[in-house]
């Protein structure tokens, strides 16, 4: 039987990849490092709150958790969702995790503001900072974050200002893992 090369094969003779015909739509393929691997669908989770009157966190000097009443429009997979701005990890392998938060939030003073993402209360390199001119100004701010998760690892995000009040209008976290 003569040798031939993977590399010389044409289109119509490749083939999908082992276990392809009973993969579920959505699931990549993640190699073992050991000639195999299996079919795996990325964890995916999603949290969003939108309120003309908002929330308000009363004279955050500190950080302070952002927890309004948050809610859930799509597909959970290995994450889970507390209703008050936390996604936590449910899966069972440790993963990467891409983490964006976008927020609107309203000042009742001119002021600093500073907002973080937390992994498990603790919070992370993503930050972000804004100089508030005026009492009733809006504030748009967005954080990226990237880091692994093992089961029960939860996110969510702080913030504090150095005068007044801060009021939350809109806050929408999402998370994806990374394969």
């Amino acid at each position: 039987m003569p040798t031939i090369q993977h590399s010389a094969l044409t289109s119509s003779e490749l083939h999908e990849p082992k276990g392809a015909n009973t993969a579920s739509a959505g699931e990549v393929y993640v190699a073992d490092g050991a000639g195999s691997g299996t079919w795996v669908a990325p964890p995916i989770g999603f949290c969003f709150y939108s309120n003309n009157t908002g929330t308000t966190i009363s004279a955050p000097t500190s950080y302070t958790l952002l927890n309004p009443a948050t809610a859930t429009a799509s597909t959970q997979r290995d994450v889970s969702h507390n209703s008050a701005g936390r996604l936590t990890y449910t899966g069972s392998e440790t993963v990467g995790l891409k983490v964006l938060a976008t927020m609107t939030l309203e000042m009742t003073a001119s002021c600093d503001v500073d907002v973080v993402i937390a992994l498990n209360g603790t919070p992370t390199s993503a930050h972000a900072h804004h100089t508030v001119q005026g009492a009733s100004d809006l504030v748009n701010l967005t954080l990226l974050e990237y880091f692994d998760a093992t089961n029960g690892d939860y996110i969510e995000v702080f913030g504090k200002c150095d005068a007044g009040d801060l009021k939350v209008l809109d806050l929408t976290m999402i998370v994806e893992g990374i394969i």
